[in-house]
């Protein structure tokens, strides 16, 4: 079925050029020049998408916004608002009122795209969540009572238990397929062959799903990747890893955007509204912990910026680190904008970004973690060796400390060498 997209605006100039270029991605689109006619009109016709322009007379955009945001029926249709300023204030309370997102005018047709394409797309991928979610509730409904039943009938006990095993098959391809989703939102590794002389991954979720990742992106001569830590693990870090990589795609649409800091300030932004985080207690906390990296292919100077994420350079046997600014990305007590770091990289340089994962693990023998200090130790000694050899040597050692113990957590390192 096409998606079907409203546009509010009062400039007849701005709906023709929207108009065309929606239909032309391949949706549906529909208008209407004044805010007060929207309530109305989505009484009578129902939208995946609102293209809501801020400034109109009469009722203004922010207004028609708080208005059908507090309408539980239309709550949860997701608005970009439009507007030609770029008025902090005013986005940020187009944001606290829950508007997914903003595009500036003059109208840029690739920014309208892919922001139109990554909400709906985010719509879509929470609609069939929640969809299986209500299946799979309702089966697990019907399988509790039949338990019940069960316990004076022997006969039904046996039913339910067949039902319960059904049940977890359900539950766990479900899972399966949500890990098919995230796997084909990680990057191909032919992007790091292409640009880097070696490179190893290791990726090893905790659970089927994972709330680690790593990303990547080139624009022309510019290469920009990261890797993150997402609170949690299983379905819920997936959840908050596909938002971090969809709001890395957004973010870097165009080369002079992609500087590390103000990316991961963009990003925090998003993420405490998309969450609805103010940092009261018993309110959503759930963030992430990212090492972003921006390499000029020509001229191999590196900006980085990260949040708890550290990144690790060896050159000529010596290691050097650029350490990130002690807060998260989401809501945080003592908030502060994160920092830009550049450095000139060199020929044989090699670089590492991981998660705590590994350094977190508990060992069979001693009980305790492995301790940062003794994965620095380690990346001493393999990191002049062949990148096969390292990801043999990390992947061996891993399993040897940690014996017959559970995985604690989800693991991601990424090595380069230029």
């Amino acid at each position: 079925m096409t998606n079907k997209i409203l546009i509010v605006d009062d400039e007849r100039s701005v709906i023709l050029q929207v108009k065309t270029l929606i239909d032309s991605f391949g949706y549906k689109s529909f208008y209407i020049p004044r805010a007060q006619f929207l309530i109305k009109r989505l009484e009578s016709e129902s939208f995946d998408l609102i293209l809501l322009d801020i400034n109109m007379p009469g009722i203004s955009g922010i207004d028609a916004l708080k208005m059908l945001k507090s309408n539980p029926k239309f709550t949860n249709i997701p608005v970009i608002m439009m507007t030609g300023e770029t008025n902090a204030k005013s986005l940020e309370e187009c944001f606290n009122y829950g508007a997914s997102d903003y595009i500036t005018k003059p109208i840029n047709e690739l920014v309208l795209k892919a922001r139109v394409k990554s909400v709906i797309d985010k719509q879509e991928y929470l609609k069939e969540i929640f969809a299986k979610n209500e299946e799979l509730t309702a089966q697990s409904e019907e399988i509790n009572k039949q338990k019940n039943i069960a316990v004076a009938k022997s006969e039904e006990l046996v039913k339910s238990e067949h039902k319960i095993k059904i049940a977890h098959e359900n539950i766990k391809a479900s899972i399966n397929y949500a890990c098919k989703i995230q796997t084909a939102m990680l990057p191909d590794e032919a992007i790091f062959e292409n640009q880097f002389s070696e490179h190893c991954i290791i990726f090893k979720p905790r659970d089927i799903v994972s709330g680690d990742f790593y990303w990547a992106k080139k624009i022309n001569n510019t290469f920009i990747y990261a890797v993150a830590d997402c609170t949690g693990h299983g379905v819920p870090g997936a959840f908050v890893s596909m938002l971090g990589m969809s709001l890395l795609n957004e973010m870097t649409i165009k080369e002079e955007d992609c500087i590390p800091s103000i990316i991961l300030n963009d990003m925090r932004m998003a993420i405490k509204t998309s969450l609805k985080q103010t940092g009261k207690e018993k309110k959503s906390k759930e963030g992430m912990d990212v090492a972003l990296c921006v390499i000029n292919l020509n001229n191999l100077q590196l900006q980085f910026s990260g949040a708890y994420n550290s990144l690790y350079i060896f050159r000529d046997n010596e290691l050097k680190i650029l350490k990130a600014d002690r807060q998260p990305i989401g809501v945080y007590t003592k908030e502060h904008d994160f920092s830009n770091q550049n450095f000139q990289l060199q020929k044989n340089d090699v670089l590492y970004s991981f998660s705590d994962g590994y350094i977190d693990q508990f060992g069979e023998k001693t009980k305790r973690k492995f301790m940062k200090k003794n994965f620095e130790k380690l990346l001493f000694e393999i990191h002049s060796l062949p990148m096969k050899e390292q990801k043999q040597i990390l992947e061996e050692r891993y399993y040897q400390w940690k014996g017959n113990l559970k995985q604690l957590d989800d693991i991601v390192i990424l090595c380069l060498k230029i």
